[in-house]
């Protein structure tokens, strides 16, 4: 049956609004799905730090080194006659170690000086003749000559015997001796060599973030166990990395007076670098990166709780109880204390509640 045109007119807008709102519907759903299978930001907990200014010590694992070291060698060549010393000594400067047999020494010195006394009578007796005009200048001038090569001869012949007494350079404690009575040595053969052990040098390596921190001069203490803190100060600090380390070696000096100290010792040593600002932060926030480097990770330009992760190397001056005590890198840092381990540097994360699930959304 035909419809009137009226009732099909209003048919077809009926269907036609039907269709738009159907429509409406499906691309509300779709949008809304589309939504909820969006990426969320991966949530943290951070806790706002204030650095605060410390008087502050940087602590360095080293070992303990004599100031100076060196084996005593033999300028001539002879057989010992005598060892002087033991391992253990200590020893001043100008002790007798070892003594050379003198041998043929003694009567070369007697020749010279004989040869000089002679010399001494011929440059005499030549120049009271040429004051009474019965010697030539000339004559004079060779007699002089004559003369000082025959003292040249004496100071060889003298440092020749000299040389079979083998003495300390400096003084210090001998720790080994080489030779034996009945020996042939020959020039440089050790007879015995010394360690200076005051001062004692305390050599350590610094990180590239500590070697700013210390400076030549800084006061210092050494801390063994079972003894008290020994006050020094810092010597020697390296200008260029060790060759193949990304570390600066550095020398602390400190009083040793009765050698109680000994070459080789393990210890740790405190070096006064002034007031700095300071974090105190959870040990378990500090974490490595890719490179092996100790870090944080902190969370930057947080606006509407969102902000990007930005990994901070620390430079750990402390731990105590409190816990960990580093440089800070401002004077007020967010530091991710949940979630960390999850995100990477410049990733944008949601700065959750603490008291929220800071997994997801």
């Amino acid at each position: 049956m035909k419809l009137p045109g009226p009732k099909m007119t209003a048919l077809l807008i009926v269907l036609l609004m039907g269709g738009y709102f159907a429509i409406g519907t499906l691309t509300h759903r779709e949008e809304k799905i589309s939504e909820q299978t969006q990426d969320k930001l991966f949530r943290v907990v951070v806790s706002t730090l204030q650095a605060e200014p410390l008087d502050n010590k940087l602590p360095v694992n080293g070992r303990t080194a004599g100031f100076k070291s060196v084996s005593v060698l033999a300028e001539t060549a002879g057989q010992v006659r005598a060892v002087l010393i033991l391992e253990g000594d200590p020893v001043r400067q100008g002790d007798p170690l070892c003594q050379l047999d003198v041998g043929a020494r003694q009567s070369q010195l007697d020749q010279a000086l004989a040869l000089q006394n002679k010399a001494a009578l011929d440059l005499k007796a030549a120049r009271t003749l040429y004051a009474k005009g019965f010697q030539s200048e000339a004559a004079v001038n060779a007699a002089e000559a004559a003369f000082d090569q025959a003292r040249a001869l004496v100071d060889a012949a003298r440092q020749e015997r000299e040389r079979t007494h083998i003495t300390a350079p400096f003084d210090g404690i001998v720790t080994k001796v080489f030779v034996e009575t009945g020996d042939l040595v020959q020039p440089g053969m050790p007879c015995a060599s010394l360690v200076d052990l005051d001062p004692i040098l305390f050599e350590t390596d610094l990180s590239q973030q500590e070697v700013g921190m210390v400076e030549k001069g800084a006061k210092a203490q050494l801390l063994i166990d079972g003894m008290a803190p020994i006050d020094g100060v810092v010597r020697f600090v390296s200008a260029a990395a060790t060759p193949g380390a990304n570390s600066f070696h550095a020398e602390l000096s400190f009083a040793n007076p009765d050698s109680r100290l000994r070459d080789g010792l393990s210890a740790t040593a405190e070096i006064s670098i002034g007031q700095q600002k300071l974090l105190i932060i959870p040990r378990s926030t500090i974490l490595f990166n890719d490179e092996g480097i100790e870090g944080i990770h902190i969370v930057e330009n947080i606006k509407n709780n969102v902000g990007i992760v930005r990994f901070v190397p620390i430079v750990l001056v402390r731990d105590d109880e409190n816990g960990a005590y580093i440089v800070s890198p401002a004077d007020e840092v967010n530091l991710i204390i949940r979630g960390k381990d999850f995100v990477i540097p410049g990733q944008q994360v949601e700065v959750a509640d603490p008291a929220s699930t800071y997994f997801g959304g």
